[in-house]
């Protein structure tokens, strides 16, 4: 959740402590599993090739959950207990998407990551596009986004995810040209904390928060 707005329910945490992989990989082979088909030059689709999908253990570590999900990508898997430190994780969350991307690029020693905010109560148009460019080019530099979400949702399958407080999670993946975004939800216990959102549901999700994505 996020410190900066009343702390809201999460879903059931009955199987915190749950591990989701994606496709694993070993040494030398690419940090992005892609589709062949190209549009504009990039894959039409794309998702992260391994990361650990660990699900937070309380319901004020999304923050440290999601940004242990997106340095798991390469290998790096801090403790839950030390990433909050670093982001100044309380029990009332994780202030805000800036702190995740300070941690991030500290962990990488450069820039690696940048916050987008998308301050207004509803996405642009512009905004949308922004969004996904930002995730076909973070996906597929292999890393994942790190997204701070409130609200509620309905999923492409019709499952709802509810976080009124705040929430931070982790972009996976997108097909359909970045049309359909896949989520890596660090506090979904209840169903699959893996689900897909069309990209307009989700740069609304994000609204008044913001994301950080990979720039180089």
């Amino acid at each position: 959740m996020s410190k900066h707005q009343p702390r809201g329910a999460l879903l059931a945490l009955a199987t915190l402590g749950a591990v989701g992989t994606a496709t694993a990989t070993g040494p030398g082979t690419s940090a992005v599993a892609a589709d062949t088909q190209l549009t504009g030059g990039v894959p039409d689709s794309a998702r992260v090739a391994s990361y650990v999908g660990a699900l937070q253990p309380n319901g004020w570590y999304c923050g440290p959950a999601a940004t242990r999900i997106a340095l798991s990508s390469q290998g790096r898997l801090p403790s839950f207990d030390d990433l909050a430190k670093d982001l100044g994780t309380t029990m009332a969350g994780t202030d805000s998407i800036y702190d995740v991307t300070r941690v991030l690029n500290y962990n990488y020693g450069y820039e690696r990551y940048r916050s987008v905010p998308i301050g207004n109560r509803k996405a642009t148009g512009d905004q949308v596009k922004a969004l996904r460019s930002d995730i076909v080019k973070s996906i597929n530099l292999g890393d994942p986004v790190v997204a701070n979400v409130a609200g509620t949702v309905y999923d492409t399958i019709g499952e709802v995810h509810s976080y009124p407080g705040g929430h931070y999670l982790d972009i996976t993946g997108y097909t359909e040209g970045g049309e359909l975004i896949s989520i890596t939800d660090p506090a979904d216990a209840i169903g699959s904390n893996e689900y897909q959102v069309p990209i307009g549901v989700l740069a609304d999700w994000i609204a008044t928060r913001g994301y950080t994505y990979r720039i180089n």
